[in-house]
């Protein structure tokens, strides 16, 4: 993510059990957060500026939750002067990519095997529980989902394939991507979906 004269990068490590989050200086990372407490798969990646904070999606780490301790299965805004951060949204999966809309954050959220989700924060009011853990998609999983904030749009899972890709805001529209699906659609701001280009015939 490129932010004026700043550049910021989300890293995996070789073993697939840590994230780092830096600042490209020259030839130098500067470590803003690193998470270890993950596992081999699920580790988000998305990043986004608003406000002078770097918005983070970090995945739940192949964790089982979202809604743990820790930064796993969280958006997270980082100082990057200070490098503390405070926790936005928790009850995330594989949160791969994230899009502003004024105050809106719009996530894509890989599911598990019942759902695709597509996610909003509104950042004037943090402290969402996305309910990865409880819940997926707009089915409850768990004892009880009180509290859970529902997907703006969500759909099933298919094929056993886990994934929403891509996020980005264009001409009023939110894009995203299922790959396995091999199509590209967008929703309007209401999470209502709008379009959808079929790319099964051209990948």
């Amino acid at each position: 993510l490129v932010v004026g004269d700043h550049r910021f990068v989300f890293l995996t490590s070789g073993d697939n059990q840590h994230t780092l989050i830096a600042r490209v200086s020259g030839d130098r990372l500067d470590t803003l957060l690193l998470t270890t407490e993950l596992r081999v798969e699920h580790h988000g990646g998305g990043l986004a500026w608003h406000d002078g904070h770097l918005l983070a999606a970090i995945g739940e780490g192949d964790t089982g939750t979202g809604r743990g301790p820790g930064g796993a299965g969280k958006i997270v805004a980082i100082d990057p002067l200070t490098r503390g951060f405070e926790i936005l949204a928790s009850g995330l999966r594989n949160p791969w990519r994230i899009a502003l809309a004024g105050d809106s954050l719009w996530i894509t959220d890989a599911g598990d095997r019942l759902s695709e989700e597509v996610d909003v924060l509104d950042l004037r009011h943090p402290g969402a529980d996305f309910g990865w853990g409880i819940a997926e998609g707009t089915t409850c999983t768990g004892a009880s989902c009180a509290g859970v904030r529902w997907p703006a749009y969500s759909y099933a899972t298919g094929d056993g394939c886990s994934t929403v890709v891509g996020a980005a805001w264009y001409a009023e529209g939110f894009w995203f991507a299922d790959y396995c699906r091999r199509w590209v659609s967008t929703l309007d701001r209401a999470g209502g979906a709008t379009r959808r280009f079929d790319l099964s015939e051209n990948i």
